[in-house]
């Protein structure tokens, strides 16, 4: 047999070719493993790996259902939102996604593997009533009622989708506050998303949920208003402001009644 001919300096080249195809396989492996995974190991792997990047404060995490459906109303930061609250949830959220993202080839699979519910312009009824659906039958569902990700930090108008969902499926209504967000590379800040630099290794979160409200009582203007009140209470927190509100806001949370926790409550 012929001895193998080479090129004088190539062995470099072609150790370093057998290098690439075994990382390669290596890779086709590892997703071909994945897919046989269950979805609960791949949520704890992946909870897991976002706890080393996110400190999650959680407050009012009582008002979370150990059992039974409820719908989550929160608000939207960030593309990593739906992480976020998961880590703040002793139980596997349901999520709402536009149909677009499953298009996209990793996000897509990952969309599909976790059960999300695609939501089309043109099909908003079908996801809303498999959204009700999912919470009869004992699941926590989430929503992000402003429709988009916000471009000012700020809250912006709500969309009355949930309101048909808690109706259908008779169900709680949570309201959840997400702080600390703003300003990371998922969000817009900046006028920009992903391309700019993180802010330090780890980042600082707080997640806030309101006590239920019953389907007839979250409307547009309740789930606002307590949504203010929890961003004001996460705000003082974090900045070591005074935990006293003002005046207006003390109002305010007198009209939410039990849907929203008291400042003082909040901050222990």
């Amino acid at each position: 047999m012929k001895p193998l001919l080479r090129r004088p300096g190539s062995g470099g080249f072609l150790l370093a070719q057998v290098a690439f195809n075994d990382n390669v396989l290596t890779f086709v492996g590892c997703l071909l493993a994945v897919r046989r995974l269950p979805q609960d190991l791949l949520r704890v792997v992946g909870l897991f790996l976002s706890r080393l990047r996110y400190s999650v404060r959680i407050l009012c995490a009582k008002h979370l259902p150990k059992t039974g459906g409820a719908l989550l109303v929160c608000n939207h930061v960030s593309y990593v939102d739906t992480i976020i609250l998961s880590l703040a949830s002793p139980r596997p959220i349901r999520f709402l996604a536009h149909e677009s993202f499953f298009k996209t080839p990793i996000l897509g699979s990952i969309l599909h593997l976790f059960g999300a519910i695609p939501v089309a312009p043109n099909r908003a009824k079908e996801a809303l009533r498999r959204a009700s659906d999912c919470i009869r039958a004992g699941e926590l569902v989430r929503i992000f009622p402003e429709g988009q990700l916000t471009r000012t930090g700020c809250l912006m108008e709500l969309k009355s989708g949930f309101e048909i969902i808690a109706r259908r499926a008779e169900c709680p209504v949570i309201v959840a506050h997400l702080d600390g967000l703003w300003g990371s590379i998922y969000s817009f800040e900046g006028g920009r998303y992903f391309t700019k630099l993180p802010r330090g290794l780890r980042r600082r979160t707080t997640v806030s949920f309101s006590g239920p409200l019953n389907a007839e009582a979250a409307t547009t203007s309740r789930v606002r208003e307590i949504l203010l009140t929890l961003g004001e209470a996460a705000f003082r927190l974090r900045t070591g402001a005074n935990p006293q509100p003002s005046a207006g806001h003390w109002s305010t949370a007198k009209r939410i009644g039990t849907g929203a926790p008291s400042f003082a409550g909040a901050v222990q």
